[in-house]
């Protein structure tokens, strides 16, 4: 098989998109899963309408496709199309999963959902265990800020964890909340 033949060629992380004059096509992912790919099938798998993939579901979303079409292309798997027949294929074993961390945090938009999870709803998190382990002093002159501008989820679950937490003061640049009047907010 050729994709198994590749994956004993090629180390790291990579997604293959191939296509020919005939319409046959495949898009495979990396048995590793350390980027992520996600496919969508418009029709029954039998005798798909159309098919498209990418690496966020946001992309597939925003061409229309229903949020529940929107499927993970598994690690070591591929999506074939051939004489007009979708199959989806595991052509490797995945030893275990390495994602790219820099997808969840900075790449990724954050409405999409990679591998099943929801970008948002992750980097949400990551804030609020960076507020838990965080043992900076706070007062009234503290400020989140997310710097890049993909971090706005995790700086804002951050600040807010803090509010929640204890009355300390704190200032986020990404959130204003109705709060005591000695904790400062911004814009």
């Amino acid at each position: 098989d050729l994709l198994v033949q590749l994956t004993k060629r090629l180390d790291g992380a990579y997604n293959i998109v191939f296509l020919n004059a005939l319409g046959d096509m495949f898009v495979a992912r990396d048995p590793l899963g350390i980027r992520p790919l996600c496919y969508a099938i418009d029709g029954p798998i039998e005798n798909p309408r159309f098919f498209a993939a990418a690496s966020e579901s946001v992309a597939l979303a925003n061409l229309g496709f229903d949020e529940s079409s929107i499927k993970s292309l598994p690690p070591g798997s591929a999506v074939i199309i051939e004489n007009g027949k979708l199959e989806v294929k595991q052509f490797i074993a995945s030893r275990r999963k390495a994602h790219c961390f820099f997808e969840w945090i900075y790449f990724a938009n954050v409405a999409s959902t990679l591998d099943e999870r929801s970008v948002y709803l992750s980097r949400k998190t990551l804030g609020e265990e960076l507020a838990r382990v965080e043992d900076l002093e706070i007062d009234e002159d503290t400020i989140v800020v997310p710097v890049p501008d993909t971090s706005k989820a995790a700086a804002d679950a951050m600040a807010q964890s803090w509010l929640r937490t204890d009355s300390r003061t704190v200032s986020s640049t990404t959130h204003s909340a109705k709060v005591p009047s000695t904790v400062k907010t911004g814009e």
